[in-house]
């Protein structure tokens, strides 16, 4: 059938365009049953009507045919889908890019050692295969790959939730209220104290009673109550430190107790059973925002995010 007369059953038939990408580029089959229906119902109108639109269309290909150059149709850009490999190294390495921005300071010192982000980029390109063998094996159909998915799914929206809060809270007068209202755990009142460490229990009661004793030598004491130490641990001056410094039962113990007194409990911690001499206090001096900014922001940051964790449980 003349070409011609295809794209006349065409307008006559109702195609919007028939000079759509989709028409010329015959995605539609002109022989197909639908449009040999189509042509039926135009070839039985008079030959008069037929001719003028044949003529009519021919006038718009020769007037159009002015300005273009014959060869096949081309599409847009904006038109022609774009598929990029995910195993190219472009690709690859704008990806890796974009997954060591996301992981702060420590992804920033990695883009800026070039053996670390090559090892990176490298990494991502091997796990990628990998992906891309298990789709086409069906492992992302199965049940635990997405029960092992919503998890992950669910871990995602939890901290891109507590991230986007404590983006929006944080700020420079919410720091300085938060300064304001907290001053005092922010100075640094120092205690100095030493300690004997010992396997049992009876043994520092043993030591604290003696370490009461006016006068007593302290190091004689230590070679008494702890000829054999637990391991890692060390008997002796614990020297000057502020909160936060010390494991905890040590810390609350030393700051709850007079200078000169001795812990009244053995203190039990990882390495073992403690005894405890207060030995000195240094009183905490003011200090300015400016000077505690870093501590005074991730403090502020981990109670709130307590704050949206509580919040978030309450139904």
């Amino acid at each position: 059938m003349n070409h011609r007369v295809i794209l006349a059953s065409v307008i006559l038939s109702g195609a919007k365009d028939p000079f759509s990408p989709v028409i010329l580029s015959g995605a539609k089959d002109p022989f197909s049953p639908v449009i040999l229906r189509r042509s039926r119902r135009i070839l039985s109108l008079p030959f008069c009507s037929i001719l003028a639109s044949v003529t009519l269309l021919a006038a718009c290909v020769t007037t159009e045919s002015k300005n273009v150059v014959a060869g096949p149709v081309k599409m847009s850009p904006a038109a022609v889908p774009v598929i990029e490999d995910p195993l190219a190294p472009a690709v690859l390495e704008r990806d890796a890019m974009a997954r060591l921005d996301d992981m702060g300071p420590q992804g920033l010192a990695m883009k800026n050692n070039a053996n670390q982000r090559k090892a990176f980029i490298e990494d991502l390109r091997r796990t990628r295969a990998l992906a891309i063998e298990a789709v086409k094996a069906g492992v992302d159909k199965d049940l635990v790959f997405t029960q092992r998915l919503e998890a992950q799914r669910e871990h995602l929206l939890a901290t891109m939730y507590v991230d986007s809060v404590l983006k929006s809270k944080t700020t420079e007068a919410a720091l300085r209220k938060y300064f304001k209202n907290n001053r005092a755990a922010f100075a640094k009142h120092q205690r100095s104290a030493f300690h004997i460490v010992t396997k049992e229990e009876s043994a520092a009661r043993a030591a604290i009673s003696a370490l009461r004793e006016p006068g007593v030598n302290l190091e004689t004491l230590v070679e008494e109550f702890a000829p054999s130490e637990p391991e890692g641990a060390k008997s002796g001056d614990l020297g000057t430190f502020s909160r936060g410094q010390m494991l905890k039962p040590l810390e609350d113990a030393v700051f709850s107790t007079n200078v000169g007194q001795v812990y009244p409990e053995p203190v039990k911690t990882e390495f073992g059973w403690h005894a405890i001499l207060v030995t000195g206090d240094i009183p905490p001096k003011p200090v300015k925002f400016e000077d505690v900014r870093d501590q005074v922001e991730q403090k502020y940051r981990s109670d709130l995010h307590r704050q949206i964790v509580a919040k978030s449980m309450i139904r």
